[in-house]
């Protein structure tokens, strides 16, 4: 064990091999030798073990973590102290922190500042963008600090890294503290985009065990989510300037002129750079065989008045694939003209050169997604009870602008509506998880990289019965047969159940995120950047992009839906007298192929 920890040393020399580096801070001050937790053992005792057991060891037994992946441990007291400098996770870091039981005695008081100033210099040893990122700060109260320096020190450690950094902060103590610090650091990290949580658990191993696994398992999809697609090796996230959604959301309001601080934003002028701007046509692939899917438009501009477009020079917003800054057209006099929109561009560093090919899969998404929304809404529709006051589902339009600066050189934007970001919320994920549900643990595991040559694996198990009764007809109902109750947020879960029936098991729609727009004349969720799992019948994978996980996909939704009267009603063929069929509001889509 100890020649091949010296040899993992060693490989982390090289910062191209690493995968992962989790910092955690563990809060050492005197209270921490409360004997309160289950078992009468010391809230520290039961910290140094279940850190131990649960981010290294069950991490090294599941092969999640190996010498690749790094470690840096922070003792905060009065004065912080590194124990475990970026150390390889393995049996000797394992043993080293259940040593630190009789090594590290809880004393002094807890000092924030410190403690963060020390975790942000770790993480910053480490600025490539191959590498998943974690801040674990693990306290039983609030800071002895009287400087709260500590909050500036975290917007910039989030800055820098946005979502590649996992932060989670966990108050570990009795139910009488309010833990205020850790859940302002926690909001400050996820305006910022980084993947933050803030966890109370009760004073028991099991309890703390359970919040560690799960934010390990968040490490573990962020690599995942990084790896190239048929291989092993770690995408580079590039390094940008982020600013904080709170203040994005602030300046949106405000609606400020563009030429007020055009230090920030990039100016493309039609007369000087060259502007296009296309929109991805599934009608118009289908005609070319794929040799030509965009319709490039004779009129550049959205607005009648612009001249030109502005994109900040920051982002605002991060995905897993694509990052978002504010954009907006402009006039000959620089001010906005039009409405606030998003310009999206690829994380990575190795698919930035593509200007046209990096969208064309998201527009094929949305475009197909929209679709068979338009069925959607038609059914729903139909439905005893179902009123113009109930949301329908809509997917944006996107456009790409391709922008050629003489400077900055070209790039290739997907723009789309700017949404509102104080509403803006995710009502499903792409791998089972479900808003107001946690996901499955077991679901972690099937976050593996789509290989471009395997074979399709169709879950027969967990799909058979799904997919009979997609294939069936929908089922004749009267309005007497109709008891249907339902919330504004079934829509959206009903939604993707019904793409999966409506398609005969042939797709399912999810990542649901957007907003719900309940002021608009017909109340709508506006949706954005959605999943498609794709079952193909010649075993092809990824026909929807990395994140399509074709028929696991599928099982993973299963597993965490439960179907609502909504779900049920929309696969009924709802009969009316020929009166009540008239009073209703019906503009059934027409039905298209949704590849």
């Amino acid at each position: 064990m100890a020649s091949e920890h010296g040899a993992a040393m060693a490989a982390l020399q090289n910062l191209e091999s690493w995968t992962s580096h989790t910092v955690v801070v563990v809060d050492q001050s005197g209270s921490m030798r409360e004997t309160d937790v289950e078992g009468h053992a010391t809230r520290a005792e039961a910290v140094w073990l279940t850190l131990a057991f649960s981010c290294v060891g069950d991490q090294i037994r599941s092969g999640e973590r190996t010498g690749a992946d790094a470690m840096s441990i922070i003792s905060m007291r009065t004065t912080s102290a590194l124990l475990v400098d970026r150390e390889p996770v393995d049996w000797l870091l394992y043993n080293k922190i259940v040593g630190f039981l009789r090594n590290e005695r809880p004393s002094e008081h807890g000092m924030y500042n410190d403690a963060i100033q020390l975790a942000e210099t770790c993480l910053l040893k480490h600025v490539r963008g191959n590498c998943a990122l974690a801040l674990l700060i693990l306290s039983d109260g609030k800071p002895s600090d009287t400087n709260t320096e500590f909050h500036g020190r975290i917007d910039d450690l989030a800055s820098k890294f946005g979502r590649r950094l996992a932060v989670g902060t966990i108050g570990f103590a009795g139910p009488s503290e309010d833990f205020k610090t850790l859940k302002r650091m926690t909001k400050q990290c996820a305006s910022y985009d980084c993947q933050a949580s803030f966890h109370a658990p009760a004073l028991t191993a099991h309890s703390l065990k359970q919040v560690l696994t799960s934010l390990s398992a968040t490490v573990t999809r962020t690599k995942v989510e990084m790896t190239a697609v048929g291989g092993s090796l770690q995408r580079t996230v590039r390094n940008v300037q982020r600013e904080s959604k709170l203040a994005v959301a602030n300046e949106v309001e405000a609606d400020d002129d563009v030429c007020h601080r055009a230090n920030e934003w990039l100016l493309f002028d039609s007369s000087t750079d060259e502007i296009r701007r296309a929109t991805w046509d599934s009608d118009k692939e289908t005609a070319t065989e794929g040799a030509d899917p965009w319709t490039k438009h004779d009129s550049t501009f959205l607005h009648e008045s612009a001249r030109g477009v502005a994109m900040h020079n920051k982002i605002f917003g991060e995905g897993a694939e694509r990052m978002v800054k504010r954009f907006r057209e402009i006039d000959e006099d620089l001010n906005y003209v039009g409405p606030w929109m998003v310009a999206k561009e690829s994380r990575y560093v190795e698919e930035i050169s593509q200007k046209l090919q990096f969208h064309e899969v998201f527009c094929k998404t949305q475009q197909a997604a929209n679709r068979i929304a338009q069925e959607f809404n038609a059914r729903l529709s139909t439905i005893p009870g179902v009123s113009s006051t109930t949301p329908r589902i809509r997917f944006l339009d996107c456009h790409v602008y391709y922008l050629g600066d003489k400077v900055f050189g070209a790039v290739g934007v997907l723009v789309e509506k700017m949404l509102n970001v104080n509403g803006y919320k995710k009502w499903n994920t792409n791998n089972g998880g479900v808003d107001g549900m946690p996901l499955l643990l077991d679901e972690v595991n099937e976050l593996a990289p789509i290989a471009e040559d395997e074979a399709a694996e169709d879950d027969e198990d967990d799909l058979a019965e799904l997919r009979s009764a997609a294939t069936c007809r929908p089922t004749a109902s009267g309005v007497a047969d109709a008891a249907i109750s339902y919330t504004n947020a079934d829509i959206p879960q009903a939604f993707s159940c019904f793409s999966y029936r409506y398609s005969k098991s042939k797709c399912l729609v999810c990542d649901l995120q957007g907003v719900l727009d309940l002021d608009s004349s017909t109340p709508c969720f506006e949706l954005t950047d959605p999943v498609i799992h794709y079952r193909s019948s010649s075993g092809r994978e990824g026909v929807f992009g990395r994140t399509d996980r074709g028929p696991k996909g599928m099982s993973s939704f299963f597993k965490t839906h439960k179907c609502t009267d909504l779900c049920r009603a929309l696969m009924k063929e709802w009969l009316y007298s020929k009166a009540e069929r008239s009073e209703m509001p019906q503009e059934p889509a027409k039905k298209r192929n949704i590849t």
